[in-house]
């Protein structure tokens, strides 16, 4: 937290806070805002600015969102310090919009398995519209497929979108089209080669 002002733990570290992964990443990654003054690896080049940033043996992953979409924060104390972090309906929205940096999608959908009895589904909604529209249509597929009622999800599944979107969005662009989620199922074993 003193490194960057605004910042919250996030993504996959978030999630292995909150217990929705088992998997323990090899870096902290923290979400912040273009205006924050990210630090630089040795020589300052974006390239290697996007391999993290190295502290005491950490390496810290800096991903900036714009102002408007840096919420879903809380102070939780890790040890004896205190810290931001995303809460578990924003973390689980930010591996729909970037798998990659929570294990991949596979990951972020098991994630989904995990929290659902505790997910705050009203919570999870109000966030992604707010975030966008691909990211609401993502979240309506997911949480279609994990049996929440269709008048639930009616909010998403109006939602107007031009075209469709990949589901994993770090996925190829191959597979079936959903009509109702606007989204292309491009999960292993729903791509025809």
């Amino acid at each position: 937290m003193a490194l960057v002002d605004p910042a919250a733990i996030s993504h996959w570290s978030a999630m292995h806070y909150h217990g929705l992964t088992e998997q323990v990443p090899h870096r902290v990654f923290v979400l912040t805002t273009p205006e924050a003054s990210i630090p630089r690896t040795r020589g300052g080049k974006a390239k290697e600015a996007q391999k993290g940033y190295t502290v005491a043996g950490t390496i810290y992953q800096f991903i900036q969102t714009k102002p408007e979409r840096f919420f879903g924060v809380e102070k939780v104390w890790i040890g004896e310090a205190r810290v931001a972090i995303t809460d578990p309906e924003r973390t689980l929205l930010d591996g729909l919009m970037v798998p990659m940096y929570c294990g991949d999608f596979a990951e972020v959908l098991h994630a989904f398995e995990v929290r659902m009895t505790a997910l705050d589904l009203d919570r999870i909604i109000e966030y992604a519209l707010k975030i966008d529209t691909a990211t609401a249509k993502r979240l309506g597929w997911v949480l279609d497929h994990q049996g929440i009622a269709h008048e639930r999800l009616a909010r998403l599944a109006t939602l107007p979108i031009k075209g469709y979107r990949t589901l994993d969005a770090s996925g190829p662009r191959k597979g079936p089209y959903n009509h109702r989620w606007m989204v292309q199922e491009n999960l292993p074993g729903r791509i025809e080669e």
